[in-house]
């Protein structure tokens, strides 16, 4: 009698999950501030990136640097650059419309004005850009072209809180 009861509930069980509905998808949104995990600079210090988006379509690109000269300590800013402007998301596609470059060096001084380039001066930011996300963790996949031929290069963001 138990072997009954037992194939009659894994049987209603199996029908259940086999004539469920799918579950829809939980749309994402890229709204927010993802950040890379540090790297080492050469020959010091080190740097980190970040990328926030808008619920508004707009964009920043950041690049932080720390500690790179021989005078400051290794927790030091040294340098920032933030690429601006609007993105649009088409399928698993990121496409980045930079608009301005805003930046600043501290080789120039602690108190040297920030520098701002618009419209942006170097053409495009993340060419051919895909985006995965998984959880709270964001990759892209872009082109560059560091010689004669185009390479794809990845980065991976965490959702920071």
């Amino acid at each position: 009698m138990r072997l009954v009861r037992f194939c009659s509930s894994v049987l209603t069980l199996a029908l259940t999950i086999a004539c469920s509905s799918a579950t829809e998808p939980v749309p994402v949104s890229l709204e927010g501030t993802w950040v890379a995990a540090t790297e080492t600079a050469s020959p010091s210090g080190w740097y980190q990136r970040s990328l926030t988006f808008d619920g508004n379509g707009t964009f920043a690109s950041g690049f932080r640097v720390y500690g790179v000269y021989n005078w400051q300590r290794s927790d030091e800013l040294s340098a920032y650059q933030r690429t601006e402007g609007t993105y649009n998301v088409e399928g698993d596609r990121l496409v980045f419309h930079a608009s301005r470059l805003v930046w600043w060096d501290r080789y120039y001084g602690d108190q040297s004005p920030e520098q701002i380039s618009e419209p942006y001066p170097y053409g495009t930011i993340f060419d051919d850009a895909r985006y995965e996300l998984n959880g709270r963790q964001l990759t892209i996949r872009f082109t560059v072209y560091p010689a004669d031929a185009p390479e794809t290069a990845v980065l991976v963001f965490n959702q920071s809180h």
